[in-house]
């Protein structure tokens, strides 16, 4: 319940927040906030306090999954979007599934019974895991900022024509005639009248 309260206020926020700075922007800094408000939960010690923590790390959370389409539509060619969606649902199913057994082989078999103390800071095995998934999702974060940089930029015609597809083509006029939108299908030109011929009635 405490991720979906966030995840609602950082989807309808999401779109005032792209405006101003981008699709690319909100989804970097997104993930870089994820990762450290992941690093933080690890070491909350209440439950009240996680739970104040996962609400608001929903909130970026929420952003991101609103930004994530556009951004694959700005970046596929239209003719390869079904492949490119058909491909990348499965990818994050798969890499979810993926996460949650490798955290809880970790805490289950690696980690368990594990201890230390670093800078004074004691860490078990299960924030370990959670420090190091944080640590992870940062990184990334960081990553995206580089590789998206000036992607909302190379998008901002397209949206200011308000046309993925361009301007629409220019009207040609014929000679001496009014001008028509490219690609109509020319008037028929009259032909001459067929001779009309008198027929009388037969005996």
């Amino acid at each position: 319940m405490a991720e979906g309260v966030g995840s609602v206020v950082g989807a309808l926020g999401a779109a005032a927040i792209a405006a101003r700075l981008g699709n690319a922007r909100v989804f970097s800094i997104g993930l870089v906030l994820i990762g450290l408000g992941t690093m933080v939960y690890a070491r909350m010690p209440a439950l009240l306090a996680g739970l104040v923590v996962i609400v608001v790390l929903a909130v970026p959370l929420g952003a991101i999954n609103s930004v994530l389409s556009p951004i694959l539509l700005d970046a596929t060619p239209s003719r390869l979007l079904g492949r490119v969606v058909s491909v990348l649902n499965p990818i994050q199913q798969v890499a979810s599934l993926a996460g949650v057994a490798v955290a809880g082989w970790l805490a289950s078999t690696v980690l368990l019974g594990f201890g230390t103390d670093v800078a004074g800071v004691h860490l078990g095995r299960l924030d370990t895991v959670l420090l190091a998934a944080g640590l992870l999702v940062l990184i990334g974060g960081v990553y995206a900022m580089v590789a998206l940089r000036g992607a909302d930029r190379a998008t901002q015609p397209r949206a200011a024509t308000g046309d993925p597809a361009g301007p629409a083509p220019a009207a040609d006029a014929g000679p001496g005639g009014p001008a028509r939108e490219s690609g109509a299908d020319p008037e028929p030109e009259a032909g001459p009248e067929p001779p009309v011929t008198a027929t009388g009635s037969g005996c």
